[in-house]
């Protein structure tokens, strides 16, 4: 057996470069991917007021305690 053609030179490699694209987002996988950036915006949202409302409720506890 005689190699005269080896990687994208092959016939093998030929048909493999020819079968890359780039792997476009499905329309689903767009709609996913801003539910998935809404979801998070609220849980850090709801993160952030829990944590000045702890804060808040810290500090009115410890006034209390002085009085």
């Amino acid at each position: 057996m005689i190699v005269i053609a080896v990687g994208p030179y092959s016939l093998n490699g030929k048909t493999m470069l020819s079968l890359r694209t780039d792997a476009e987002d499905t329309p689903l996988q767009v709609k996913l991917g801003h539910l998935a950036e809404t979801i998070g915006k609220l849980g850090l949202s709801a993160a952030i007021l829990m944590l000045i409302i702890l804060i808040i409720r810290y500090f009115v506890q410890e006034g209390l305690k002085n009085i």
